[in-house]
């Protein structure tokens, strides 16, 4: 279990840090010390009972290429595999944004492309390639016109037969298991694997200890496990280095641009003066470019906009309500609301 850090958190009292922060979500989830807690979430997902997984995880280090190096430090969310069964290949991320993010799929894509790649082999026969499966737990709807808390994704043709079952996509929503875990509009709705499923997934967007707790005592699995989710939580919620990773960006991001000016330093040990004004003018237009960029990045957004509202006006025009509308495009309802007077002016 994580040790507390000499740094103090600065949670109030009776809150949590919740585990839809990477790094929280890889201390619950990755740490071979409660690698039953993984068996479970997993589990969960693939619909297999957890005394048929128990025992045969096996968490994988995998390293992402430099050049794809943006924002992920270099290390993915988890990687499992089977233990004593190389069928299986997962890989586990967690997707947090405010609204639909096309940047996160392409690059959790190429995560999927390259965790099937590593199973495979040259001297391997076909019949031998690994299930190889991606869980984006994220925090919006991929399909807004068809919103899912749960929605997998294989390869079909279109009249619906799966070409294979080796390949395959779980997009789950868990800001949306939170909506229906709270307003208890889950029960009845899915079968058991995915009640379950919906209560954990819940549980990641929780951000104080009582309601959590409660979420936790919802689950179909043992008071073992449950016991140590708690414990876990608990020892999360006193670490103020991870309290200060999760919270404070400002911070994380000042200790990123220090390695990266010590990597610079070290690079200019053996450098002549003519090396050394050369990648200061480099960094000077390199800094302009970056005044462009945000100017384009705020172009973008303004267009985007515009786009969701023009988008936003179709739904509304077709039937769908001011509530579906709010969650499909990430508009508030007063928002949506406003735009709805200007279709019947």
């Amino acid at each position: 279990m994580s040790t507390i850090s000499e740094k103090v958190s600065m949670l109030p009292h009776g809150k949590k840090i919740p585990l839809k922060f990477d790094p929280a979500f890889k201390i619950m989830f990755a740490n071979p010390d409660h690698i039953e807690l993984l068996t479970l979430l997993l589990s969960r997902v693939l619909k297999i009972d957890y005394q048929d997984l128990e025992g045969r995880i096996e968490l994988v280090p995998l390293k992402i290429p430099n050049k794809m190096l943006v924002d992920k430090k270099g290390e993915r969310d988890i990687v499992v595999k089977f233990h004593n069964n190389d069928d299986y290949r997962i890989e586990i991320e967690v997707n947090v944004s405010k609204e639909f993010n096309q940047n996160i799929l392409n690059r959790n894509l190429y995560y999927l492309h390259q965790l099937a790649e590593s199973g495979v082999k040259e001297s391997e026969k076909y019949n031998l390639i690994p299930r190889t499966y991606l869980i984006n737990l994220n925090t919006f709807f991929v399909d807004p016109i068809h919103p899912k808390a749960i929605d997998i994704y294989t390869l079909r043709n279109k009249e619906g037969n799966e070409y294979t079952d080796k390949l395959k996509i779980y997009n789950i929503n868990i800001a949306e298991c939170y909506d229906l875990w709270y307003h208890n509009r889950y029960q009845g709705k899915y079968g058991l694997f995915e009640e379950d499923l919906v209560v954990l997934c819940a549980s990641f967007m929780i951000e104080d200890v009582k309601t959590y707790n409660r979420c936790i005592e919802e689950l179909h699995t043992t008071q073992e496990i449950k016991n140590t989710m708690k414990e876990v939580s608990e020892v999360m919620n006193q670490d103020g280095e991870l309290y200060a990773r999760c919270y404070n960006f400002e911070e994380e991001q000042a200790k990123l641009n220090k390695a990266v000016l010590e990597e610079v330093r070290e690079k200019l040990k053996n450098q002549s003066k003519e090396q050394v004004q050369k990648l200061y003018e480099e960094l000077l237009r390199n800094q302009a470019k970056e005044q462009v960029r945000k100017q384009v990045e705020e172009q973008v957004a303004q267009q985007l906009e515009e786009a969701t509202k023009r988008l936003a006006k179709e739904f509304l025009k077709n039937g769908a309500s001011v509530e579906l509308v709010s969650k499909s495009t990430g508009l508030s309802n007063q928002k949506v609301q406003s735009l709805l007077k200007e279709i019947d002016k």
